[in-house]
């Protein structure tokens, strides 16, 4: 059988594929791995905020108990195997229990200027009946740390805590 001149060239223009094929194919990788990025990216941070605002909140309401007289509120945060938790006691009395997150997040704390992680180090806070102050550290029952805690970082938000007045505001 005889092979026209056509056919041989079509048989060695197809041994590869062309630079500018490759660079497309490269293209459409890199777009592709930028969105997945992003997006998990995405989901970190919003587990993140959502892990500090219930932080956040879980302060305000130990600070309400404390001004309104209940018996000695503290907000206990802990890693457990499952993750993060914050817990508020009355007296010795469990009153509420919350998962913040799961355990690959990073949740750290400043005392006197020196940070810690609270997978390492559990940490109790709670607030004077009178002022609404935070108390220092080690008023508090349970707490291997004195002095006072100025703030509670969850990824890249912050809880910042005035201790003299026990205000606090997330930002981030």
């Amino acid at each position: 059988m005889k092979v026209g001149k056509g056919a041989a060239t079509l048989k060695r223009k197809n041994k590869g594929f062309t630079l500018i094929e490759l660079m497309v194919v490269v293209a459409i990788f890199g777009i592709l791995t930028a969105a997945v990025g992003t997006s998990v990216s995405a989901i970190f941070s919003s587990q993140n905020r959502k892990c500090a605002s219930s932080i956040d909140a879980l302060l305000s309401q130990c600070r309400v108990l404390a001004l309104s007289g209940a018996e000695d509120p503290v907000l206990r945060l802990t890693l457990e195997a499952d993750g993060y938790y914050g817990t508020i006691y009355t007296g010795a009395t469990q009153r509420s229990r919350q998962r913040l997150g799961s355990e690959g997040m990073s949740v750290t704390f400043t005392v006197n200027g020196v940070e810690y992680s609270l997978s390492e180090q559990n940490l109790r806070l709670a607030f004077d009946r009178e002022s609404g102050a935070l108390l220092n550290l080690d008023e508090v029952t349970g707490n291997s740390l004195s002095g006072s805690c100025t703030d509670i970082r969850v990824g890249g938000y912050t809880i910042e805590i005035t201790p003299s007045t026990g205000y606090h505001r997330m930002s981030g």
